[in-house]
């Protein structure tokens, strides 16, 4: 079964995962705006000269659309350096947990008298615990005949890995904040140019419908276009702020617990 931890770790990766799908939707539009914009531009050459304004129209969805193909490219980069914030923070988290059983077996284990005595399981089962890096901790507590020695190593240790973890979370937590700049150049960069954009070819369907109905369907694809992108925005800008809620949620009781431990320390 897992703990409280891991159950509220998962959460954030699924939201993170999520937030990346909810992005991932904007590629195909891209295409489809690029498709769009073509079929406008053909239907415009049949019409000649009267289908002038309404080519201009197509060619500003262009330039909005390659707009967010740069944003997207960006928001990717962002996305990467999410996934690295993360992996280090799994890492440094299996570490403290070594050294948090690490210590649950040093309150069990005896350190060996002049004459050897101790609870050499107990030994054993620490070193084996600890891996690389904190063997000879246990061995130089030993040689002192101090498990209380051992546990302020332990604790030196589990502080450091706890500053390690919190960094990773506010690296997180900035990494992810840029997101939130991205989300609002979406908005301004294509929902807002995309819906102006619709509203004016729709403006220029109605005086070309006469001639050819394909202007008006054109204009229809534009508009149904520039609210998919701004359903995507909205439902990213969501789950950025609860994503970062989260983030924010796992910060304060891990200061606290360095501080906890730092006062273990000075006892």
């Amino acid at each position: 079964m897992k703990s409280k931890k891991e159950l509220e770790f998962s959460l954030l990766c699924s939201k993170a995962i999520n937030l990346q799908r909810v992005f991932s939707r904007l590629k195909p539009l891209i295409y489809q705006s690029r498709l769009l914009s073509l079929n406008a531009e053909v239907i415009c050459a049949h019409v000649g000269e009267k289908g002038g304004p309404f080519s201009i129209v197509a060619r500003e969805l262009i330039v909005i659309i390659d707009s967010l193909d740069e944003l997207i490219l960006e928001i990717e980069g962002v996305f990467f350096r999410v996934v690295q914030e993360l992996t280090n923070w799994i890492k440094t988290e299996s570490q403290a947990f070594l050294y948090i059983r690490a210590l649950e077996i040093s309150k069990r284990w005896e350190a060996p008298g002049p004459a050897g005595n101790g609870n050499g399981r107990l030994r054993a089962e620490g070193l084996v615990l600890l891996e690389s890096g904190l063997g000879d901790y246990l061995d130089r507590a030993a040689i002192n005949q101090s498990t209380s020695l051992f546990e302020k190593m332990l604790y030196r240790e589990l502080i450091q890995a706890r500053a390690r973890i919190f960094s990773h979370l506010e690296g997180l937590r900035t990494t992810t904040s840029k997101l939130n700049g991205h989300i609002e150049r979406i908005n301004q960069v294509a929902v807002r140019q995309a819906r102006l954009t619709a509203i004016s070819a729709q403006i220029e369907a109605a005086h070309l419908v006469s001639i050819n109905t394909k202007f008006k369907n054109v204009a229809n694809d534009f508009e149904q276009l520039s609210y998919q992108i701004g359903d995507i925005q909205s439902t990213a800008k969501e789950q950025i702020e609860s994503l970062l809620g989260m983030i924010i949620g796992f910060l304060q009781p891990i200061q606290d617990e360095m501080r906890g431990m730092g006062r273990r320390l000075i006892a």
